[in-house]
């Protein structure tokens, strides 16, 4: 059994931010209906590459032909299978809501105080708990590698004995 909040959080960690049904393939249906009840998911524009569905090899760019009586196909081209038709829904893309998501772990938490954004897609404060006898600011950190330590420091300025939830690989 795959560990399924790990590997969102190694796409979590990730710059994509886009995601096809096949990035979901290795997930159990029950995992992915998790993600979706939760309403972290939200649809995107459509795929720029698409992974062949029919050898799983390549991703390629899709094509779009006009059908006969009118409508649009698409297609992607193959090595082995020569061109492979997609259905509509292999075009579908989504991307993770992570201000949602920050507000989940927050809940989640109980911690006190309003979820607020301070680095896009990379820094949230999630809010106050009390620990060890202690009020302190809780964290939420995303891809840190590609943030620097004085972009944190500044961002993270009144924070004193912050708590910093990350994922590290």
């Amino acid at each position: 059994m795959r560990d399924w909040l790990r590997t969102l959080w190694l796409m979590l960690n990730t710059q994509n931010h886009g995601y096809t049904s096949h990035s979901f393939d290795s997930w159990v249906e029950a995992d992915v209906l998790k993600v979706l009840k939760q309403s972290w998911l939200q649809e995107t524009a459509a795929a720029e590459c698409v992974v062949c569905p029919e050898c799983l090899d390549h991703d390629e760019q899709p094509i779009m032909l006009e059908a006969p009586g009118g409508g649009v196909r698409w297609f992607i081209p193959c090595p082995e299978y020569g061109r492979v038709r997609l259905r509509p829904e292999e075009l579908l893309q989504w991307c993770f809501d992570l201000h949602a998501i920050a507000t989940d772990v927050a809940r989640a938490l109980s911690l006190t105080g309003t979820v607020s954004v301070e680095i896009p897609d990379k820094l949230w404060r999630l809010g106050r708990a009390s620990w060890q006898q202690k009020s302190r600011e809780v964290w939420l950190l995303r891809d840190w590698r590609s943030l620097s330590e004085a972009e944190l420091k500044s961002a993270m300025k009144p924070a004193v004995r912050a708590i910093v939830l990350t994922y590290a690989v």
